[in-house]
């Protein structure tokens, strides 16, 4: 049963990106092709690996399959789906996929973005470490890396973008709100 909660969730931020993707606006200016997808092997790697967990030859346990674990595992999971979901709202039609800004983009302050400058990153990285102790593989835990090293690597040339749209304003909002994990990162 908890292995299907898990792949609900996934789905469920899968069905979300998809039809909130239809109400983004134009792309106005986009970093060149290698900085906007650079992160992406890291990303894929990441999830590869986390999926490897459920079944595959790296899919050996080094976490006990008890229902405290499993449970701890799903709450981070839907943790991390339910703010997924807010950033996404709050965010609305100037999110992309890419790095890239928007025609009229403006500069989100509010809900999830007061606490982080990236809550889309930290609330997938959630996902992720939740379906990893639940799964408890060890391919899961290796693929944690790729995957946040990913989300960093995507988050610095983002910063760039967004430093030159809002210049001093991006400034002292990024001196003011860390960029994944209020007031750590």
């Amino acid at each position: 049963m908890f292995a299907q909660l898990f792949v609900a969730c996934w789905v469920a931020l899968g069905i979300v990106w998809l039809v909130a993707r239809l109400f983004q606006k134009r792309i106005a200016e986009r970093q060149d092709l290698w900085g906007s997808v650079s992160w992406l092997p890291l990303y894929l790697l990441g999830f590869v690996l986390l999926w490897l967990g459920v079944r595959g030859p790296l899919a050996t346990r080094i976490l006990p399959p008890t229902t405290i674990i499993e449970t701890a595992g799903l709450l981070l999971t839907v943790a991390g789906l339910v703010l997924a979901v807010w950033a996404r709202i709050v965010l609305g039609a100037n999110w992309s996929g890419t790095v890239a800004l928007k025609k009229d983009h403006e500069l989100i302050l509010t809900g999830p973005y007061a606490l982080v400058r990236h809550p889309i990153y930290t609330a997938l990285i959630l996902m992720y470490l939740g379906t990893v102790i639940a799964i408890g593989a060890a391919s899961g835990l290796l693929g944690l890396l790729p995957f946040t090293v990913s989300f960093w690597i995507k988050l610095k040339a983002e910063e760039r973008l967004m430093l030159k749209a809002f210049g001093k304003r991006y400034e002292a909002y990024k001196k003011e709100v860390k960029a994944l994990v209020p007031g750590v990162l």
